[in-house]
C-alpha cells in the first residue's frame, strides 16, 4: 500500500478536519457539484492550436471512503464521480482523491502532451495512464518521495502522456496529503510548457534577487541607524524568500532534492516563521504602544502565537502543525491589515505607503489561507497572491523609505537653518535665563545665590586686619501691606523701596558691589520676600555700622504711594568675618539670628553674639539632655505661694519647673524653656508640669481642698491641637476639679495668633479652668482684645511692683492697673513682692493677691507643705492672741 506517512493516528486532528469539512460543506451548499449521472463526463480533445489548456471543470473527482486501488476505482459507478466546476480544492482532507481525465486524439498520428499538477505541496500522488483497460504508463511521486522519482525534474508535478492516433485515453491521479488538497491541472504542449517555465524562472529569479537586494540594503541601513524596524524587515524579507522558495518547490529541487524529510520540515517552518517576522516588523515599525495600545496587545498575542507555531513545527505531527500555521495566518493577516488601515489616516506619506503595502501583502496572505482551507477557488491569481503581494510590498516599502529619507534630508537642512537662527538667539536667551535664575523677578535685585557667590569671593580675598560685614535688613509686617494694598500694588511699593535702597548702597564706598552688568550695578541682594542683604568691607565694625546706617536711615521716611504716605519700618541684623576661615553659610545664619533679636531692641542694628544662637552645639546638647530629663523624670517642681491680702490666707501656688542638670548643675528656666519651645519639647514639658502639679494638688487635699495651682503655658501650647485634650485627660486621671487648676498666659503669647488663642482659652474656660494674664504691662497687647479674653485674673509684672515703695511712678502705674482691672471685673495679683512696705501699699490699694520672695521663695513640695503647716499654725496662734486681747 502506497501510504507513505499516512499510517499515523488520524484522530489527532479529527476536530480540526471536521471544522474544515463543515466550512467546505457550507460552500458546496451554495454551489452544488453535479454528478456524472446529471452531466456527461467531458472529453478533452487535444488541439495543435492551443499550447495550454486549463482543465478546471473538465475532470471528474472521486473521494474514496477507504484506500482504493486503480481497479476498484475503475469499477465505481458513474454516480460516484463529481464534476468540480472551478477546479479541485478540497481543503484539509486526508482521504484519497481520485481525478479522472479523458483525452481524445482526433489526429492520425500520436500526440504528446504534458499534464501539469501545479501544486508542489502534495505528499503522495499515483499516476495511471490507460487505454481500453490497458496500462500505458504509471508513476508514484509526491513531496515525501525523493525528487529523482518525479517523471520530469520540475518543481511542480508534470506527467508526460502519449495519446495514440484516433483514440481516447483515461488518466487517473490519486492524491493523498496531510496538507491542503488542491489540484490545479493544466494540459500543455511540450514547447509551450518549457517556454512558460523559462519565463517563470526568469521572473522568479528577478523576484528573488529583489528580495535579496532589499534585505542587504536594509541591513546596511540598520547598521548605520540602529533602527530596529530595518532589522526586522531584513528578517521579514528573508522569511518571504524562504516561504516562496519552499511553496513553489524551488528549494526542494535545487537545495535538498534527495532529503524529503528536510523538505517536510522546511514546509512546516516557513509559514509560521513568515508570520512571526510579519508581526515583529509591524510592532517595531508602527509603534502602536501609545496610539493604539489594544492593537499593540493583539499584535503581541499574534507574535507569541506565531512563535509557538514555529516551535510546534518541530514537535507536533505534520497534520496538526500545517493546520495551525494556516489557521493562525488568517487572524495574523486580518490584524495586520486592520493596523495598517488604522494608521492610513495619518498624514505622513511613508505611513500611508507602508499601510497600503501591508494591505496588499495581507490580502495575498488572506487569499492564500482561504484557498488552503477550501473557502475560495484556487484560481491562478490566488496561487501567486503571496509573490505578487510581497513584490508590490517591497516596491512600496522602498518608496516609503525614499519618502522618509527625503523628509529627513529636508528636515536636516531646515534644522541646520534653524540651528543658525537659534545660535543667534541663544546668547540673549541664556542671558535672560541667567537673569531669571539669579535675580528677583519683582525688584530685579540679585538673589541669595549671587549674594553667596559675592560673599565667597570677598572671603577668599580677605586680608586681616580687614573685616567683612553681612547686613540683613527686614521690613516689618510686610504681609499687612500685601493685605491692605493687594499683591500688585504691594509689589510695586516693594520694588520702589528696593530701588531706593540700592541707589544709596551703590553710592556708599564701604558697601561692596554684588553685580556689574548691562542692567546696572547692584550692591543690594534680596534674600527673602521682604529681607535684603548688603555686603560691606572695611577695618572697623563701628565705621561699617555708621556707613550702613547713613545709607539706610533716609528709607525710614514715609513713602508717597498712590496718594498715601506709607512708612516701611525695618530692622537690621549683622555679622562679621575677620579671617578667611569664616564660611558663607555661618555668616548668613549668624546675621539671620541677629536679625531675629533686632526687633526687640531700639538700636539701629543688632550684631551677632554667640549667646543669641539657639542652635549652637551647646543648645543642641541641651535639647537632647532635656528630652532625656523629661523621659527619666529628672526635673523637679517648685511652688511659690500666693496670699489673699484681705484675709491674709494662702490662696494658691504657682508651679515653677526646675532642672538640676547632672553635669552642668541647675539650669535656669529662661535658658531651657526657649529651647523647648523651638524644638517642640514644650508639649511633653508642659504635660510633665501639669501632671506633677495636679499630683501635688492631691497632697494639698489633706491640708486645704480649696487651694489652687497655677501653671504657665506658652504660645506654642495654644497652637497645639492636642493641648486641650491633654489638660482634660490629666484632670480626669487625677480626679481633680477643673476649678483647682489655673493656667497663666502672657500678653505676648495671647497676641501671637489672636483668633486661635481666643478660641482655645474660651474652650478651656468653658470646662471650668481659671485663666490668668501673666506679666501684665510688659507686652504690646490691646485692651480691647484683652477684654475679649475669658480670663479671671490679671498678674501685674514684677518690674512695676518691686520698687513701688520708692518709685512714685511705679506706684501710680500699679494703682491705675488695680483700679482698671477691678472696673473690668478682674482679680489682681501683684508679683515681685519683696518687702513689707510694698505689701502694705498693695493692701491699701485694694489689690486682691500678692506673690514674691517676701512671702516665700519657690520651694520643693515637701518643704512647701512644711511651710504651709507652719503658716497655718502661726495664723491660728495670731488669731487666738487677738481674741484674748479683745476679751
Amino acid at each position: 500500500m502506497l501510504n507513505g506517512r499516512f499510517g499515523a493516528d488520524e484522530t489527532t486532528d479529527h476536530l480540526f478536519t471536521s471544522a474544515c469539512r463543515m466550512l467546505v460543506f457550507l460552500c458546496l451548499l451554495a454551489t452544488p457539484l453535479p454528478s456524472v449521472s446529471d452531466t456527461t463526463l467531458p472529453v478533452v480533445t487535444v488541439s495543435e492550436d492551443r499550447g495550454e489548456l486549463d482543465l478546471a471543470g473538465r475532470v471528474a473527482l472521486f473521494v474514496e471512503p477507504a484506500p482504493f486501488n486503480i481497479d476498484q476505482v475503475r469499477r465505481q459507478p458513474a454516480s460516484a464521480w463529481q464534476l468540480p466546476p472551478h477546479g479541485i480544492n478540497a481543503g484539509y482532507d486526508r482521504s484519497g482523491h481520485w481525478v479522472r481525465l479523458i483525452l481524445r486524439n482526433p489526429y492520425d498520428r500520436p500526440v504528446k502532451r504534458l499534464i501539469q499538477l501545479e501544486y508542489p505541496l502534495l505528499d503522495h500522488i499515483e499516476f495511471y495512464h490507460m487505454r481500453r483497460g490497458f496500462m500505458l504508463d504509471q508513476a508514484v511521486t509526491g513531496d515525501t518521495q525523493p525528487f529523482s522519482q518525479r517523471p520530469l525534474p520540475q518543481p511542480d508535478f508534470v506527467f508526460p502522456v502519449t495519446i495514440p492516433p484516433d483514440s481516447d485515453t483515461h488518466t487517473y491521479l490519486r492524491i493523498r496529503t496531510d496538507g491542503s488538497v488542491q489540484a490545479p491541472l493544466k494540459l500543455w504542449q511540450e514547447e509551450a510548457y518549457y517556454a512558460d517555465r523559462e519565463i517563470t524562472l526568469i521572473w522568479r529569479s528577478v523576484f528573488y534577487g529583489m528580495l535579496i537586494v532589499f534585505a542587504a540594503f536594509n541591513l546596511f541601513l540598520f547598521m548605520s541607524s540602529r533602527e530596529p524596524a530595518h532589522l526586522s524587515y531584513v528578517f521579514l524579507v528573508l522569511s518571504v524568500l524562504a516561504l516562496v522558495m519552499t511553496i513553489t518547490g524551488f528549494s526542494y529541487q535545487h537545495f535538498y532534492p534527495e532529503v524529503p524529510w528536510l523538505n517536510n520540515e522546511a514546509t512546516l517552518v516557513v509559514v509560521p516563521l513568515f508570520l512571526l517576522a510579519l508581526c515583529l516588523f509591524n510592532s517595531s515599525f508602527l509603534k502602536l504602544q501609545q496610539s493604539h495600545p489594544k492593537m499593540h496587545r493583539l499584535l503581541q498575542v499574534m507574535t507569541i502565537g506565531s512563535g509557538l507555531c514555529v516551535l510546534g513545527a518541530f514537535i507536533l505531527p505534520y497534520a496538526i502543525s500545517t493546520r495551525l500555521s494556516v489557521l493562525i495566518g488568517i487572524p495574523v493577516a486580518t490584524i495586520n491589515l486592520m493596523a495598517g488601515l488604522m494608521l492610513f489616516r495619518q498624514r505622513e506619506t511613508e505611513i500611508r505607503l507602508f499601510s497600503f503595502a501591508w494591505a496588499l501583502m495581507v490580502v495575498g496572505i488572506l487569499a492564500t489561507g482561504l484557498s488552503k482551507v477550501g473557502v475560495i477557488p484556487n484560481l491562478e491569481i490566488v496561487q501567486h497572491s503571496i509573490p505578487i503581494g510581497t513584490t508590490l510590498q517591497a516596491v512600496l516599502f522602498s518608496l516609503a523609505l525614499a519618502v522618509r529619507f527625503n523628509r529627513q534630508r529636508v528636515a536636516y537642512f531646515q534644522a541646520r537653518q534653524h540651528q543658525a537662527e537659534a545660535m543667534e538667539q541663544q546668547k540673549s536667551a541664556e542671558a535672560a535665563l541667567y537673569r531669571a535664575a539669579s535675580h528677583n523677578e519683582i525688584t530685579g535685585l540679585p538673589n541669595r545665590g549671587m549674594f553667596e557667590r559675592a560673599l565667597q569671593n570677598n572671603l577668599e580675598s580677605l586680608k586681616p586686619p580687614e573685616l567683612i560685614g553681612v547686613f540683613k535688613l527686614q521690613i516689618h509686617d510686610f504681609e499687612e501691606i500685601y493685605k491692605t494694598l493687594g499683591y500688585e500694588h504691594a509689589e510695586q511699593l516693594l520694588a520702589r523701596f528696593a530701588r531706593r535702597l540700592n541707589e544709596r548702597a551703590v553710592r556708599t564706598d564701604e558697601v561692596s558691589v554684588i553685580e556689574r552688568g548691562p542692567y546696572g550695578h547692584f550692591s543690594v541682594s534680596q534674600v527673602d520676600s521682604s529681607t535684603f542683604a548688603l555686603l560691606t568691607r572695611g577695618h572697623s565694625r563701628t565705621r561699617l555700622l555708621e556707613r550702613v546706617q547713613s545709607a539706610t536711615d533716609p528709607l525710614r521716611q514715609p513713602i508717597d504711594f498712590m496718594g498715601l504716605s506709607l512708612e516701611m519700618p525695618f530692622s537690621v541684623g549683622c555679622s562679621f568675618a575677620t579671617t578667611i576661615t569664616d564660611d558663607v553659610q555661618s555668616l548668613l545664619r549668624e546675621s539671620a539670628i541677629a536679625l531675629d533679636h533686632a526687633g526687640n531692641l531700639d538700636t539701629f542694628a543688632t550684631m551677632y553674639d554667640p549667646v543669641m544662637n539657639p542652635y549652637s552645639p551647646d543648645r543642641l546638647t541641651l535639647m537632647t539632655d532635656l528630652r532625656e530629663a523629661i523621659r527619666r523624670n529628672e526635673l523637679s517642681l517648685h511652688l511659690q505661694p500666693q496670699r489673699h491680702l484681705e484675709s491674709g490666707l494662702v490662696s494658691g501656688f504657682e508651679a515653677l519647673v526646675r532642672w538640676p542638670h547632672g553635669r552642668r548643675g541647675p539650669i535656669p528656666p529662661d535658658e531651657f524653656i526657649p529651647v523647648a519651645e523651638r524644638t517642640g519639647l514644650i508639649r511633653p514639658l508642659t504635660r510633665w508640669v501639669l501632671d506633677e502639679a495636679l499630683r501635688f494638688c492631691e497632697r494639698l487635699n489633706e491640708v486645704d481642698d480649696s487651694l489652687t495651682v497655677s501653671i504657665n503655658i506658652s504660645a506654642v501650647n495654644l497652637r497645639d491641637p492636642e493641648f486641650i485634650r491633654d489638660v482634660l485627660n490629666l484632670l480626669d486621671a487625677h480626679r481633680m476639679a477643673a476649678t483647682r487648676l489655673k493656667l497663666e498666659v502672657t500678653e505676648t503669647a495671647a497676641m501671637e495668633e489672636p483668633l486661635r488663642s481666643l478660641a482655645v482659652l474660651s474652650e478651656l474656660r468653658d470646662h471650668g479652668i481659671s485663666l490668668s494674664i501673666d506679666d501684665f504691662g510688659t507686652g504690646h497687647s490691646s485692651l480691647s482684645y484683652l477684654r475679649r479674653l475669658p480670663v479671671d485674673e490679671i498678674k501685674i509684672d514684677r518690674s512695676f511692683v518691686m520698687y513701688m515703695d520708692a518709685n512714685e511712678g511705679d506706684a501710680t502705674i500699679v494703682r491705675a492697673t488695680v483700679n482698671l482691672c477691678h472696673d473690668l471685673g478682674y482679680q489682681v495679683v501683684a508679683e515681685g513682692v519683696e518687702t513689707q512696705s510694698v505689701l502694705d501699699q498693695l493692701t491699701a490699694m485694694g489689690c486682691d493677691g500678692a506673690q514674691g520672695y517676701y512671702l516665700s521663695a519657690p520651694l520643693p513640695e515637701d518643704q512647701l507643705l512644711e511651710w504651709l503647716e507652719q503658716h497655718h499654725r502661726g495664723k491660728q496662734l495670731l488669731h487666738q492672741k487677738t481674741r484674748r486681747a479683745t476679751e
